[in-house]
């Protein structure tokens, strides 16, 4: 019962004393506030990388052409997921520069980007209309093509490209699909005509790719099938791994170990953003010992009349502690809300003019409120302790003397 009645006497004691009330609390509320703002931008930061990365693919493997070499040959290249069990997709890429395409009127020197039919799955291509090539468009050597968000606009301008012949040269193309401006651009895409790399041989008379990419099953050990890869490749172009031009012929770029890297040090960010917030909390929570231990220098003739009318020492604890928590609880409160309203405001007004930056709309999980609720009851408790054992050391008689 002593319990609740330390709560009332707590309750009225901070009602008369509002502006007291403020001053306590200001320091919980402002270090949950900027807590909150420090966990939402890395948690924001960390999802838009992780995104990035999923548009790229984290089990990604890219192998290149050295710019001196001629290229990697398509017969190495070829039935290697079936060599490789731990290949998932994989494409040969080609890239054709100053190819004249015009239509009706308009024209440019355009590059052609030449991939294999997977490779919309592969690079997680976005389709803004139209399709992508099938194997059958492959195998038949189609005259389609895909056009670049910017190539469309520069070649048809608001007007629907679907269906429409573009001139190559002397051969004309058929336009299936436009790509979504909003998806990856690792290669320029959005700036290209993408054709298939059947259609490159025959035309273009393309047989070395530039780049290979692929991509692997999830439960690869990437590491080890890197190892096996380059052992491959080094093999094919008849290059030896302690010969000095085999550092020259290609690279090989393991996309997973930057991915790792990147979500390693966006997992420290969100710990070195904790320790920011402990420390902020602990920094109020000293400043609400020193305002209790004002409080009970002020409350001293308060006190000695409390015990001398036989209050226990338990029920002034009880009274100083409920002060306390109620003070952060509803510091950390306004904390919380205001926070979460600041983060709201931000993501409607703010966050649409920042996508290039890789931002995730800000929000604040129950799982950070929950363990912020655990700190801050932990913290309040701390900070009760001193000033209470302060009260209960104060003699009545020497409270009374002072008056």
């Amino acid at each position: 019962m002593f319990v609740f009645h330390g709560l009332k006497e707590a309750f009225q004691s901070l009602y008369m004393h509002k502006t007291r009330l403020f001053s306590i609390g200001f320091g919980v509320l402002w270090s949950i506030f900027i807590l909150v703002l420090l966990l939402a931008l890395g948690n924001s930061l960390h999802g838009g990388v992780a995104h990035a990365f999923q548009q790229y693919g984290d089990q990604t493997i890219i192998i290149s052409s050295k710019p001196d070499h001629q290229g990697i040959p398509f017969g190495i290249v070829e039935h290697l997921d079936h060599k490789f069990k731990g290949i998932k997709t994989i494409s040969p890429i080609i890239m054709i520069n100053n190819q004249k395409v015009s239509y009706q009127e308009k024209g440019d020197n355009i590059r052609f980007l030449s991939v294999d039919a997977c490779y919309a799955a592969l690079a997680n291509m976005g389709l803004k209309e139209g399709r992508f090539f099938s194997r059958r468009d492959e195998e038949k050597v189609e005259k389609f093509c895909v056009l670049g968000a910017q190539i469309k606009e520069k070649l048809f301008g608001k007007q629907g490209a679907l269906g429409k012949y573009i001139d190559v040269g002397t051969l004309k193309m058929c336009v299936i699909g436009v790509l979504d401006d909003l998806g990856n651009n690792m290669y320029g895409e959005q700036n290209c005509v993408l054709v298939t790399n059947s259609f490159s041989k025959v035309v273009f008379q393309r047989f070395h790719a530039i780049e290979v990419r692929l991509t692997l099953w999830p439960t690869v050990n990437n590491k080890c099938l890197e190892q096996q890869l380059r052992s491959y490749f080094l093999r094919h172009l008849n290059m030896d791994s302690g010969d000095q031009r085999a550092k020259y012929g290609f690279t090989l770029f393991n996309l997973a170990e930057h991915a790792h890297k990147f979500h390693l040090f966006f997992k420290n960010l969100s710990i070195t953003s904790w320790l920011i917030g402990v420390f902020f909390l602990l920094t109020s929570a000293v400043g609400i010992t020193n305002m209790m231990l004002v409080v009970v220098r002020e409350r001293k003739h308060e006190f000695s009349i409390r015990r001398i009318l036989g209050a226990r020492s338990r029920e002034i604890v009880a009274m100083m502690v409920w002060e306390v928590i109620i003070v952060t609880f509803l510091a950390a409160l306004m904390g919380l809300l205001g926070g979460c309203a600041l983060l709201q405001l931000f993501n409607q007004c703010v966050l649409p003019f920042l996508k290039k930056y890789y931002l995730l709309p800000l929000t604040c999980s129950f799982d950070f409120i929950l363990k912020a609720s655990e700190l801050i009851l932990l913290f309040s408790c701390l900070a009760a302790i001193f000033p209470s054992l302060k009260a209960l050391k104060i003699k009545p008689v020497e409270g009374l003397n002072d008056v």
